[in-house]
C-alpha cells in the first residue's frame, strides 16, 4: 500500500518527473548567480533530484520544508487522499546512481559544477557500446585504440604514396598503416560493474582480442640498399580496468612476428604496455571541451618490448636480442571544435599531434629517441580522410633507422 501511495503521489503531484531540467530550471539552485553550483548549492540540488516532493514544496530552495511549505504539502495531501501521509524517502542504493552522485562530488572539488554540465539531455547509447566495429585502419598501433572510443576524426590514419622517377627509372612506394580485425564476439567494450561493487572499487570494464598487421617503410623498383621497411603481424590481448587510482587503465600484451616488405628480415617478440586515463588532468581525454575554439588532451603509454632478430634484411637491426623499456607521450590539439565564429570549412577540421618516444635496451644499454609533430586537416566532416604535414626526427625502434624528414601525407582512417 505504501509503495502504491508513493507512486500515486508522484504521478499526480509531479506529472513531469523524469523530464530533463533546463538551464533556467537549474538556475533555481544557483543562489549566488555565478553559473556554477558550490557545495551547499549542489547538496540542495542533489536532495531535490532524489526527492521530488521536497523539490516541489521547497519553494525557497533551502533544502528543507519550512512550516508554511509543510502546511501546503499537508493541505494538498488531505485534499486528495483524506489526510494520508507520504512515506519517507528511501536511501539511494542503486550502484549506478551512487556512481553518478560520486562523480558529481568529485567534479565539485574543482570549485563548482558549471550549470551546462548539469543540464539533463537524453543521451544516445555511447558509440563504444554499440555493435563493435569489425575493422580498423589507422597509422600505427598507438593510433589504433581497439575499443573504438576515440573518434576517427581524432586519429592520424594510414597513408600510401607512390613515386615514378622517369629520370632515374626508379619507382618507390611508401606505406605507413595498420589494419586490425575484431571478429564478432572477440570484444566486450562495456562490461557491467559487478554486483556489490562501490564507486571506488576498480573492475574489468572491457576486453578485446584483435589480430593485426602493420606496414611501415618504403620499397623500390629496382631494389635499393637504402630502402628500409617493417612488415609486422601479431595480435593484441587488451583489457581495461575502470576506477581506482585512475579513471581508466588499459593493459595490452602483443606477441608479433616481423619481416620487411621483401620478406627477408626475420624477427619475433612480444610487447606489453600500460596506459592510464585521468580526466581531471586531461590525461587520455576529457568529458568537457576546454573552449569552443580549442581543446586538447594528452596520452602516456609505458611499454616493454622483447625481441629476437635472426636476420637483418632491409632494416638497421642487429642479429641478436633486444629488450626495450620506455614509452610514448603524445599531446593532441583540436582547433575550433564547436566555434561558430570561423567558416564552416574550419569547424572541427584542424588538429595537431606531437609525439615523443624514448627507449632503453637492457642488452646493449643503448638509448634511442624519436619525436614527431604533425598538423592535419580533415577533408571530410566525419574525419575519414585528411591531409597532413609533419616533421619527424630520431630512431625508428622497429627498424633502427635514423629519420630526419618532412612528410606530406594523404591519410585514410576507418
Amino acid at each position: 500500500m505504501g509503495a502504491k501511495f508513493a507512486i500515486v503521489v508522484l504521478l499526480l503531484f509531479f506529472p513531469g518527473i523524469g523530464n530533463a531540467l533546463t538551464l533556467e530550471e537549474l538556475r533555481r539552485y544557483d543562489q549566488d548567480r555565478n553559473e556554477a553550483l558550490n557545495k551547499a548549492e549542489r547538496d540542495i540540488y542533489a536532495a531535490h533530484r532524489d526527492d521530488p516532493i521536497l523539490a516541489k514544496y521547497d519553494t525557497n530552495t533551502n533544502g528543507r520544508l519550512d512550516p508554511e511549505e509543510l502546511r501546503l504539502l499537508r493541505a494538498d495531501i488531505d485534499s486528495r487522499y483524506g489526510g494520508g501521509k507520504t512515506p519517507p524517502p528511501k536511501p539511494v542504493t542503486d550502484p549506478k546512481k551512487l556512481f553518478a552522485i560520486g562523480k558529481e562530488i568529485d567534479d565539485a572539488k574543482r570549485g563548482g559544477i558549471p550549470l551546462e554540465d548539469l543540464v539533463q539531455t537524453p543521451k544516445a547509447l555511447p558509440d563504444e557500446c554499440k555493435k563493435p566495429q569489425a575493422i580498423f585502419v589507422r597509422r600505427d598501433r598507438m593510433d589504433s585504440f581497439l575499443y573504438g572510443i576515440t573518434a576517427r576524426s581524432k586519429a592520424q590514419g594510414a597513408s600510401i604514396s607512390y613515386t615514378g622517377d622517369q629520370a632515374e627509372h626508379v619507382r618507390t612506394a611508401k606505406i605507413n598503416g595498420m589494419v586490425a580485425v575484431l571478429p564478432e564476439g572477440w570484444r566486450q567494450p562495456c562490461l557491467e560493474r559487478p554486483p556489490g561493487y562501490t564507486i571506488d572499487q576498480a573492475y574489468l570494464s572491457a576486453f578485446a582480442i584483435a589480430p593485426w598487421i602493420s606496414a611501415q617503410g618504403s620499397i623500390n623498383d629496382p631494389v635499393k640498399k637504402s630502402e628500409k621497411s617493417a612488415l609486422t603481424g601479431g595480435f593484441d590481448a587488451q583489457w581495461n580496468i575502470f576506477g581506482g587510482l585512475f579513471n581508466l587503465q588499459a593493459f595490452k600484451v602483443s606477441p608479433y612476428y616481423q619481416t620487411d616488405f621483401r620478406g627477408v628480415t626475420r624477427s619475433e617478440g612480444a610487447t606489453a604496455s600500460w596506459e592510464p586515463w585521468q580526466y581531471a588532468v586531461r590525461l587520455g581525454g576529457s568529458p568537457t571541451l576546454l573552449s569552443p575554439n580549442f581543446d586538447w588532451y594528452w596520452r602516456v603509454q609505458a611499454e616493454a618490448d622483447a625481441r629476437r632478430v635472426d636476420k637483418i634484411g632491409f632494416t638497421d637491426l642487429q642479429v641478436g636480442r633486444y629488450a626495450w623499456v620506455g614509452g610514448t607521450v603524445q599531446v593532441y590539439g583540436f582547433f575550433f571544435p564547436t566555434s561558430l565564429v570561423v567558416p564552416e570549412f574550419l569547424q572541427n577540421r584542424l588538429n595537431a599531434v606531437f609525439t615523443y618516444q624514448g627507449y632503453w635496451d637492457a642488452y646493449s644499454s643503448q638509448s634511442i629517441s624519436r619525436y614527431a609533430a604533425e598538423v592535419a586537416y580533415n577533408i571530410t566532416a566525419d574525419g575519414d580522410a585528411s591531409i597532413s604535414i609533419g616533421y619527424e626526427r630520431g630512431t625508428n625502434k622497429e627498424t633502427m633507422t635514423w629519420l630526419n624528414q618532412y612528410v606530406i601525407r594523404l591519410n585514410y582512417k576507418y
